[in-house]
């Protein structure tokens, strides 16, 4: 459920959507999945039928997942090369069945012990083990181990980090500051060694369609409910969002990352883009937003932003700073420039008073949105 047709033509290999085909076309059945009502007895003596000739079935996955008479019989009749199982119907040992008994006894058939939990020591090395990887995964958006997502190295990862910060806070900014649903992301990332460009694409654009998604799919929406990492690119196709990734590799394309969203509705505005940049900081490799629509804005990220449009006449300035003061908002840093269609595109880096709660950044955002000359104005809360 994890990946899509474009996904499989990518790699090459064909996608076969019913189990029986999956046995008839493997040599090796490797069984990772958990104990449930469905998959119980999945591996009955109906689908174990079409193994073909010469295979090999491995279950180190749950108990009851395999019939076990089923199994012997396609042993014993040869529709079956050999077996290699650690678990087992009826566990511990001394409540083996006699069917597993036989199995274990089997020349072809590798039996090893199901020993995983099964001491204090063990239990206790998989609760710590469970709770570093939560932790790594909370502060640092990193996966080890994972059976559904790509996983990458402790130094590529490393070393990608910076763009995946950066990636994120350009589609949280851009998805706030579209006005309409988008129908395609375009994203296009510069810096990255070749041999990385595979582990980035797959990286990064799951990363980018969760915060797209988070950010454009309604609070109580039940896609909301079920949006993570892993099915983000389903998600995002099932709403019709045509995503792509390319990765430069050129030497004069520099550490940056360009994120465009289209509007299918041609009538509206038709596309947005943003493009930010790698600098280094006083405290390191720091992102910053470097343009808008094509637009020069340099700003560091905040916590709140502000985007405006405005007809590029005098006094607009004055105005948003004087609303802003009224709500006890302070100015960190704004970037102003003239777009080619000659209007004002403007982005502040805000600080909020501890006491400013959403209904009262909604209200400021509409009352900006008021001020004559200004078409628009969005309010975005980044973290």
């Amino acid at each position: 459920p994890y990946k899509n047709d474009e996904w499989f033509k990518e790699q090459r290999v064909d996608r076969l959507a019913t189990l029986e085909n999956l046995i008839a076309n493997a040599d090796f059945i490797s069984l990772h999945v958990p104990k449930t009502a469905e998959t119980t007895g999945m591996i009955s003596a109906a689908a174990l039928k079409h193994c073909r000739p010469g295979s090999y079935l491995i279950n180190t996955a749950r108990g009851g997942v395999v019939n076990e008479t089923a199994l012997l019989e396609a042993l014993n009749n040869n529709m079956l090369l050999g077996a290699a199982l650690d678990v087992f119907e009826k566990e511990p040992p001394e409540d083996f069945t006699l069917t597993s008994l036989a199995l274990i006894a089997h020349p072809r058939v590798i039996a090893t012990p199901h020993t995983g939990g099964s001491t204090r020591e063990a239990r206790k090395a998989i609760a710590i083990e469970t709770a570093e990887n939560i932790i790594r995964y909370l502060t640092l958006d990193k996966i080890n181990n994972a059976v559904n997502t790509p996983h990458v190295p402790e130094e590529e990862f490393n070393e990608l980090q910076p763009y995946l910060q950066l990636g994120k806070r350009l589609m949280k900014l851009l998805a706030s500051i579209t006005p309409f649903r988008p129908s395609a992301a375009t994203i296009a990332v510069s810096g990255i060694s070749q041999p990385q460009a595979a582990v980035v694409q797959n990286l990064l654009t799951r990363t980018l369609m969760e915060e797209l998604l988070a950010t454009k799919i309604p609070n109580g929406e039940e896609d909301r409910t079920k949006l993570a990492y892993v099915n983000a690119p389903i998600i995002a196709e099932a709403y019709g969002i045509n995503v792509s990734l390319r990765i430069e590799t050129t030497a004069q394309s520099g550490n940056h990352i360009k994120i465009t969203l289209e509007n299918a509705d041609k009538r509206d505005v038709g596309k947005m883009e943003i493009t930010g940049m790698l600098h280094d900081g006083r405290d390191g490799i720091e992102p910053r937003v470097s343009s808008i629509d094509g637009c020069p804005l340099e700003s560091q990220f905040g916590e709140w932003m502000l985007f405006y449009r405005n007809r590029n006449v005098p006094g607009i300035i004055g105005k948003v700073g004087t609303a802003l003061g009224e709500y006890g908002v302070n100015i960190d840093s704004m970037t102003n420039n003239s777009s080619a269609v000659g209007e004002a595109i403007n982005i502040l880096r805000l600080s909020f008073s501890k006491e400013t709660n959403a209904a009262a950044a909604l209200q400021l955002e509409r009352e900006l949105a008021s001020i004559p000359a200004i078409s628009y104005a969005k309010l975005v809360q980044m973290s």
